[in-house]
């Protein structure tokens, strides 16, 4: 069992604008090494209390909520709307049509795709994730004060929509500078 961290902040956190150069940051100060590991640990915890209480892994459990969630779609506009390669979701929704949770229909607009719903079953086993999923959801939540839980979503949103158009302006295989440190 890993033992608790603790954390601590880099000196310049509370400057208006924190400046580049030479500085005594250590790994846990890096912005992009907290999130990522926050984001590892989310993913195991989730990737186990999914797979013990539904069956199913979390690629197939964020496919069939944006299927139950944003109605019939494609694999490309699966994959772009969660960020996730095209390639896990073609996975996850093979999975997810053998079981019986989604179905599969050849596109009218495009033959080389197809379009995917969500079946009955598989809104009911959404629904029955998402209950049980919001206990989970607010056992995190509650251990943050209601400003903290607001300026977390903020700060994440800024974030968010930051990278995505930084990235929206870099061809792909310039993205290397969003990695971790080494």
């Amino acid at each position: 069992m890993a033992r608790p961290r603790k954390w601590t902040l880099p000196d310049s956190i509370d400057q208006p604008v924190m400046e580049a150069g030479p500085s005594k940051l250590r790994l846990e100060h890096y912005l992009t090494y907290r999130i990522s590991r926050i984001s590892r640990l989310l993913d195991t915890q989730t990737t186990r209390f999914l797979n013990a209480a539904f069956g199913i892994s979390i690629s197939e459990r964020r496919t069939l909520a944006r299927l139950s969630n944003g109605g019939q779609s494609t694999v490309r506009d699966i994959a772009d709307y969660l960020s996730i390669d095209k390639a896990a979701i073609s996975r996850a929704l093979t999975t997810l049509v053998d079981k019986g949770f989604v179905t599969r229909a050849d596109n009218p607009e495009d033959a080389r795709s197809a379009i995917f719903t969500a079946t009955k079953a598989g809104e009911k086993l959404e629904r029955a994730i998402v209950e049980e999923g919001l206990a989970r959801q607010l056992e995190l939540l509650n251990r943050l004060t209601p400003t903290e839980r607001k300026y977390l979503y903020t700060a994440f949103a800024k974030i968010d929509g930051y990278l995505a158009q930084k990235q929206d302006k870099q061809p792909d295989e310039d993205v290397e500078d969003l990695a971790l440190p080494a």
